[in-house]
């Protein structure tokens, strides 16, 4: 069920790792927030699914209730990931990831309205961006209010 490895895969797993910040792991909205930050994209739902069953295949990505943790294992690796533009880090876990599987007893599924309250904030800004008016001012162009 693992490797090769797909870029929603590796970016979701740079996003955990973004949007943990103690020992219980992190959110699913905290999450898609880092995804944002890395990718400037939202993750669809079936790329959640996909990227969090192959992960735990591969015992890379442990959840726990509503909460993704990084194994052990992958915690090493992605230390070990190279400084740099993201396009660069994410590239090379993909390369760095081990490609065994492990059997997977149980199969993920992400609650769809799990997915709508976890990109509310994330929607709302870039709706807000998009829709502010524009104003013109006389001296400096075009700005928005």
């Amino acid at each position: 069920m693992s490797g090769p490895w797909n870029f929603e895969d590796v970016w979701f797993l740079e996003a955990v790792r973004w949007a943990t910040f103690g020992p219980e792991g992190a959110s699913l909205r905290d999450v898609i927030i880092g995804g944002d930050m890395i990718n400037h994209a939202i993750f669809h739902p079936d790329e959640i699914e996909r990227a969090v069953n192959r992960l735990t295949a591969a015992g890379l990505l442990s959840v726990r209730s509503d909460r993704f943790l990084l194994t052990p294992e992958a915690q090493g690796i992605v230390a070990q990931a190279p400084s740099g533009s993201q396009l660069e880090r994410l590239e090379w876990l993909r390369g760095a990831l081990p490609t065994a599987s492990h059997e997977q007893s149980e199969v993920w599924r992400l609650d769809k309205r799990d997915w709508r309250y976890a990109t509310t904030p994330v929607i709302g800004r870039l709706l807000s961006a998009v829709t502010k008016p524009f104003t013109r001012k006389r001296t400096t162009g075009w700005h928005r209010r």
